[in-house]
């Protein structure tokens, strides 16, 4: 009776996962549970962002131990944050910049020895699939109410008897039993489900709002507002804002980016909330802006190196040079002599220059 009104209409659109039981009655209790991938070795740093930025409380799995010799690649370079919640997660929390992909958990478990294969497909229940999927209708736009459209996406590292494609596989023909009129769609599904196999470690999750799944990657795309065209940088963007986090600079301090490429870490600092502006060159010019006179702390970014121009930029860089510079001594020979039906045809630029290097004798 204490309980009221609010509590019985959250049961009614929440998923159930633990039961509380009293003498006196029983309660639901009801949550979310979400699965936030960073970068494996920085999950502190990504933690003390979430904590101070969004106040979102949350736990660090352990990393999967590889034996000597063993590499887990690109799944191994995940590390994997854990939060269980009764009520959705904000958006702010969700597009936080130190996160790789949000996830709403539908199995996270360490699978058996044996038939792993089997196991990962026998883990996903009708009860966790219905839970993850409440939990993914809180932040995602409503499904089209016929043949919505899902993906498979799976990452996998370790000793196993099958690939990634069989995985996917396998996990496909299990979702389309538990929704048979589901289509599949690799290039803009409704829903994609992310599944992370590392040798008996799974987790599997159907992806949340604000990533978009891509193509060619089986890890979504991270949104950036600096990214306009929705393509990813050389580097992640939330390993930029891991790295800017962890750099932690103090006021008046000079950063140098010697690999600057297109500026995803400076970027990055710039969108941290530590600092207030940002200058890209310590010129007198920009230390006079209003706007980096506006408050400390202030960061000067000087790119001491510049990036290294496109092949076909430097051809036509060339080609002009070579057509602005003045005519040489034996040019217009060579012209007449091409001209003329001479030997070799019109002139090129091996023979000018054979032309115009100076014999050199035999001193034997």
């Amino acid at each position: 009776p204490k309980l009221g009104r609010p509590l019985a209409r959250y049961i009614a659109r929440s998923p159930p996962v633990a039961f509380a039981c009293d003498a006196a009655f029983a309660a639901v209790v009801l949550m979310h549970d979400y699965a936030l991938l960073t970068t494996a070795g920085l999950e502190s740093v990504a933690l003390h962002a979430l904590a101070s930025e969004c106040g979102l409380r949350a736990s660090a799995l352990p990393a999967p131990t590889a034996r000597k010799g063993e590499s887990f690649g690109s799944a191994g370079g995940l590390g994997i944050l854990v939060a269980s919640r009764q009520e959705p997660l904000a958006a702010r929390a969700l597009s936080a910049p130190v996160l790789q992909a949000a996830l709403a958990v539908v199995v996270r478990c360490e699978v058996e020895d044996g038939d792993v294969l089997a196991a990962a497909v026998g883990s996903v229940s009708e009860e966790r699939w219905r839970s993850a999927m409440r939990t993914h209708a809180a932040h995602a736009a409503p499904l089209p109410p016929s043949a919505p459209s899902f993906r498979i996406a799976s990452l996998r590292a370790g000793q196993h008897d099958f690939d990634s494609r069989a995985l996917s596989s396998a996990l496909g023909a299990a979702v389309s039993a538990l929704q048979p009129s589901w289509r599949v769609d690799l290039e803009a599904p409704d829903v994609c489900v992310l599944a992370l196999l590392v040798n008996r470690s799974l987790l599997i999750g159907a992806l949340l709002p604000p990533f978009s799944p891509r193509k060619s990657d089986p890890l979504p795309m991270e949104p950036r507002q600096w990214l306009v065209r929705g393509e990813r940088a050389h580097m992640r963007p939330h390993r930029a804002a891991l790295l800017a986090r962890l750099l932690a600079p103090a006021d008046g301090e000079v950063l140098l980016d010697p690999t600057g490429g297109v500026g995803t870490r400076p970027c990055a600092l710039s969108l941290s909330p530590q600092l207030s502006s940002l200058s890209l060159h310590s010129s007198r010019a920009a230390r006079r802006h209003p706007r980096h006179r506006g408050g400390a702390p202030r960061l000067r970014h000087r790119p001491l190196c510049r990036p290294r121009p496109c092949g076909v930029r430097r051809r036509a860089r060339k080609r002009r040079r070579r057509r602005a510079a003045p005519a040489r001594e034996g040019d217009g020979a060579l012209r007449r002599r091409g001209a003329a039906g001479g030997r070799g045809g019109p002139p090129s630029r091996e023979r000018g220059l054979r032309a115009r290097r100076p014999a050199v004798r035999d001193s034997s």
